[in-house]
């Protein structure tokens, strides 16, 4: 370990003082909606956690803009859930884009962890389907995490969008996540590029999700376009999603399940199955310096079109027609399958959403242990195996059955420290080393 010098203690101190700001991270709950808009408004905590399994958190308003975030935040199920907690809007509201979350501030990071979303409007008088989340043009930079959510019954027939980015330099990333029986645009990147060939959009992931049942004026992945300007992402990746029983009424160039205009970067679809699907996801990238985009290890049998297979992608190892995809039960939304052994990927998994869905169950990974650095020592609130990593990910330490971890031998600089506490549920945090 190098010695302390002056500039190193300053630099550790300052560095220390973000990392217990981590730390004392303001968690409030909630039973009932009581509070949660006003609080949310308001920027009062940075985890937001629901507490009563199966209930419906239901805004009965005539407003559009309900759930303002301020500042970034977490809406997540409080841990040990045996069914997720709903979020619902019956609202009456007129505007354009009536929602039940809504930010106009740059910069943030947004995360909705273990929830289910009800998209139906039941309210009497309603003429608008609700946005699950919108972020306008004035919210740039917008970080959006969806883990372990149900999403359905979102059925916009304005295409205002389930997932509407409009703020420039957005991203998404969705793991483990359910839509089903929806219409309109799922995820719906809104704001062209002002720039021909310059990325306005982050990166899209889409890990473990499935989109079931979706019908109507519907693509689950929609760039805008205005005017010859494309909205234009920078990567997309989509890995082990399943994709059941697409169709759409659209009959224009847009009537593809994903409508990418323009991507600077790579687009990699693997390790998916296709199963009854409307049309295709044909892309030519009319920015010529971008990698071709790439289909590896999936079922594309199902398609009523098959994929482009020309120059302008490159498609390996496609599992055979025969047999089909046989799911555990579809009903459930578990689309694990019962013959996995004919869709094994290159990575040891079976093609599609092998992850275990079930809409009642709730599947939380996070641990609310605390972490602390003391010199050398860290230490943990409860007994686990802890690990230290490089920001590459590799494990440098570990013990286990224990709160300590003693850091020495090291290098200065910022490493990861991984807590998993005796129950399999984990925390992580960034520590400076010295």
């Amino acid at each position: 370990m190098k010695k302390f010098t002056l500039t190193a203690i300053v630099f550790f101190l300052f560095g220390m003082a973000g990392i217990i700001r981590t730390q004392a991270q303001i968690i409030k709950q909630y039973a009932d909606t009581t509070g949660l808009s006003t609080d949310l408004k308001n920027g009062v905590a940075d985890i937001y956690e629901l507490t009563s399994p199966g209930a419906a958190y239901t805004w009965d308003v005539t407003t559009s803009n309900n759930l303002t975030f301020t500042k970034s935040a977490v809406v997540r199920a409080a841990s040990n859930m045996l069914s997720k907690p709903i979020i619902k809007l019956n609202s009456t509201g007129t505007g354009s884009i009536t929602n039940i979350f809504y930010t106009i501030t740059p910069d943030l990071t947004i995360s909705f962890e273990g929830i289910e979303f009800d998209g139906k409007n039941e309210k009497v008088g309603a003429t608008i389907q609700p946005v699950l989340f919108y972020a306008t043009t004035a919210a740039t930079t917008c970080k959006v995490t969806v883990k372990d959510c149900f999403i359905h019954d979102f059925k916009n027939v304005g295409n205002n969008g389930v997932i509407r980015l409009s703020g420039n330099f957005s991203s998404l990333d969705m793991q483990g996540s359910t839509f089903n029986d929806c219409s309109g645009r799922m995820l719906y990147f809104n704001s062209p590029a002002t720039t021909v060939g310059t990325p306005n959009y982050g990166p899209l992931n889409l890990t473990k999700c499935t989109f079931s049942n979706i019908s109507g004026p519907t693509n689950i992945i929609f760039y805008a376009s205005t005017s010859g300007a494309l909205s234009t992402g920078t990567t997309a990746t989509i890995n082990h999603c399943t994709f059941y029983n697409y169709s759409t009424t659209l009959t224009t160039s847009d009537s593809i399940i994903f409508r990418f205009r323009a991507m600077s970067g790579a687009i990699t679809i693997k390790n998916s199955i296709f199963d009854n699907v409307a049309h295709s996801f044909k892309f030519a990238n009319p920015i010529t310096t971008a990698p071709v985009y790439t289909i590896d290890s999936c079922f594309l049998a199902g398609f009523t079109y098959p994929p482009v297979t020309t120059s302008t992608a490159i498609v390996t190892n496609s599992f055979a027609a025969t047999p089909a995809p046989a799911y555990t039960n579809s009903a459930t939304f578990d689309f694990s399958l019962t013959n996995n052994t004919n869709f094994i990927c290159g990575d040891g998994y079976p093609a599609g959403n092998y992850y275990n869905y079930v809409k009642t169950g709730l599947k939380n990974n996070y641990s609310n242990a605390k972490i602390l650095l003391n010199g050398n020592e860290i230490t943990s609130s409860e007994i686990g195996r802890i690990e230290l990593l490089n920001l590459q990910g590799v494990i440098l330490k570990q013990a286990k059955n224990t709160n300590k971890l003693m850091a020495t031998n090291l290098i200065s600089g910022l490493y990861m420290v991984k807590f998993t506490d005796q129950a399999g549920k984990v925390a992580t945090r960034k520590v400076l080393l010295q």
